[in-house]
């Protein structure tokens, strides 16, 4: 029995996903330039003639464009050309298969058979002109001239003086002031103050050290706001504090350009998200998100729950291009269809101009039921950057799901919000029940929690580092995260410390984000990653009964600085929920792939046997190190009734070349 996806908020259980089928259309994307010219050719035949298109397509970038001519596409197809291989069509979408680079050539040409709106044949001769980026991965920015965590270029916008830091003269700083709720919101700056029932006052400064970041980036970038997605169950596009932050163009109705009306079982689930990420500053009214003067594109693919409209959502849509980042709070306990990663990795290669979107996805709430985020294709690849909770004493909140994969964490607050501080957000306009009794429009809750609160954080977090560092790549964004977060609960026995000097967690990935280090990082001077490559070696037919542990030992003989790790076992067991599984580098690094205990149910893992025919899991927490070596996999059979026959072991690690 099929279950439906449910968002991570404390609020739902997980269920599983309906099965769907994937949408072939396509359509545009705005990677390139186009300017098309005047037919140039006419043959004899009058329905068949030669038109000239040219594009202009930037260096080391993909190209992709919709091919338009004036009597409109019906089919497209690419003829026998100079550059036909490194090309392809996709509907009436002409795209790269790989980065286009000046290294290799400045223009490419292609020929291609169009059909017409009316039947009409006509040959189009495509010239592809390649122009060089700017090198720098820092963006310009004016400075925050009185020193009011305001940037100048926001000030100018909403028509206050760059010059006072206190304009009503009230001895608040104006940019800690202009938000009713904004004291509220103590993972944006913590005073120490009660923010909801519970009474329990937060901690100072246990927050996401955002002040320093506002000086200078708030979203805005100069008036080109950067864009956050929201892929959940839609937003109340006529909130107060979201209305003028909400991209219509880009925002999505299933798979068509519309509001994104919030449907389901928890319609308000995609309403908060978007308050907590983008959120409207300094309007006077609620609260304000980590980047509050962003873009909201909204989805309310929860809602609907198709492939069509995931596929729009995540990389087909209009304006698909220039979405910065995707948030997904939501997912379920166990999920072992790639589909949703064929869409993912497309996005994470092709959109930004080649660069890639940043697809960022809650770890979940299933700690109590013991569940493992590693068990989930959805966010155990390496296209997506996985975020674990935290509650406001900088601990592993008690519901976040743990894993190998997790990446980075934020805050999700406390399971209940009478025993401690919770997250408050945005929620459909009049119908809280849960707020403040200065909100009495019912606009706003302080009761949002769970990792589903803590993916938009880092959704707003990324944002900000783009505006900072627009040049960065979706693997750059992962790296300098990784490179600049906080290590919190020091106490904590999962922490392990790779050979690269990176300290990592299943509870934490690599600590609590810092946007002001990460930007810090970008910056200065930072390189952008080489090119990806990848290792791999496997053993077949290995049919071992494993009754105790059983280690496996596997070379790699290239050598990467290493990114991503995945392990792919294939056996067959009673009970494959009985196995702890730990992966070793070569230089020691030590990590459990997956924790034993999992359920088995309906609701849960559906089948006992499901490692048959291979699982792979994967984790970040060798980032760093060197790939070259003796690896070794270490399965732990943790029940002595639990009949375990081992078959198959891949390992492939993702990386780059080292200086």
């Amino acid at each position: 029995m099929n279950k439906s996806l449910l968002p991570l908020s404390l609020a739902v259980s997980i269920f599983l996903f309906s099965a769907c089928n994937l949408s072939s259309d396509s359509s545009e994307s705005s990677t390139t330039s186009k300017k098309e010219t005047l037919t140039v050719h006419s043959s004899t035949n009058s329905s068949n003639f030669y038109k000239k298109l040219e594009y202009i397509s930037s260096d080391n970038s993909f190209f992709q464009t919709k091919v338009t001519i004036s009597e409109g596409v019906k089919y497209l197809k690419i003829l026998p050309s100079e550059d036909k291989e490194l090309f392809e069509v996709y509907g009436d979408t002409l795209r790269s298969k790989e980065a286009l680079s000046s290294s290799k050539k400045n223009v490419y040409k292609i020929k291609l058979y169009i059909v017409d709106s009316k039947n009409k044949e006509h040959i189009a001769l495509v010239t592809i002109t390649l122009k060089k980026q700017e090198k720098k991965v820092a963006n310009s920015q004016a400075i925050d001239q009185d020193d009011d965590y305001i940037p100048n270029s926001i000030e100018q916008y909403l028509h206050k003086n760059i010059k006072n830091p206190d304009e009503n003269n009230n001895s608040i700083i104006d940019g800690l002031e202009g938000d009713p709720f904004f004291e509220k919101q103590w993972y944006i700056h913590s005073s120490g103050v009660a923010t909801n029932p519970s009474a329990v006052p937060t901690i100072p400064e246990q927050d996401l050290n955002l002040l320093p970041v506002y000086h200078k980036y708030m979203g805005y970038n100069n008036g080109k706001p950067i864009i956050i997605q929201i892929v959940d169950s839609g937003i109340d596009t006529n909130h107060e504090d979201l209305k003028e932050n909400i991209d219509f163009n880009r925002s999505l109705n299933g798979d068509k350009v519309g509001i994104p009306t919030p449907g389901g079982i928890f319609k308000p689930h995609g309403t908060m998200l978007a308050g907590i990420a983008a959120a409207r500053a300094f309007n006077n009214v609620g609260v304000r998100g980590v980047a509050p003067f962003a873009k909201i594109a909204g989805s309310n693919w929860l809602a609907v729950q198709s492939l069509d409209a995931l596929d729009a959502a995540w990389l087909s849509g209009p304006g698909a291009n220039e979405i910065a980042v995707s948030n997904n709070s939501w997912g379920k306990y166990f999920s072992d269809e790639t589909i949703y990663e064929d869409i993912l990795s497309e996005g994470a290669t092709r959109l930004r101009d080649g660069k890639g979107r940043v697809y960022v996805f809650a770890s979940g709430n299933a700690r109590k039921d013991n569940a493992d985020a590693n068990t989930q294709f959805i966010i155990n690849n390496r296209y997506t950057l996985v975020v674990g909770a935290l509650s406001f004493e900088n601990k592993v909140a008690s519901y976040s799901t743990p894993g190998a994969n997790i990446w980075t964490v934020a805050y999700g607050g406390a399971d209940d919000f009478n025993k401690g501080p919770t997250i408050a957000t945005t929620y459909l306009s009049g119908e809280s029940s849960f707020t403040w009794e200065e909100d009495e429009k019912k606009n706003y809750t302080y009761a949002m929690a769970g990792s589903s609160a803590a993916a938009p954080m880092v959704s707003g977090a990324v944002a900000l580092i783009l505006e900072a560092c627009p040049s960065l790549t979706y693997r750059d964004v992962k790296y300098i995260i990784a490179q600049t977060a906080k290590q919190i609960d020091k106490e904590n026995k999962s922490w392990i410390k790779n050979n690269a000097g990176l300290n990592f967690s299943r509870d934490y990935g690599f600590g609590l984000i810092d946007t002001n280090k990460a930007i810090a990082l970008c910056t200065n001077n930072y390189t952008l990653l080489p090119k990806e490559e990848s290792v791999e070696n496997s053993i077949e037919e290995i049919e071992e009964n494993i009754t105790n542990t059983k280690t496996i030992s596997l070379t790699l003989d290239k050598n990467l600085k290493i990114e991503w790790v995945e392990a792919t076992i294939d056996l067959d067991a009673t009970n494959a929920s009985n196995l702890d599984i730990y992966i070793t580098s070569p230089s020691g690094t030590k990590v459990k792939l997956i924790q034993s205990g999992t359920k088995i149910g309906e609701y849960y893992i559906p089948n006992p046997n499901w490692m048959s025919g291979g699982f792979r899991f994967s984790t970040g927490a060798m980032l760093d190190e060197e790939s070259a070596g003796e690896w070794s996999i270490e399965i732990v059979n943790t029940e002595s009734n639990n009949s375990i026959t081992l078959h198959n072991i891949e390992l492939k690690v993702y990386g780059h070349k080292g200086e």
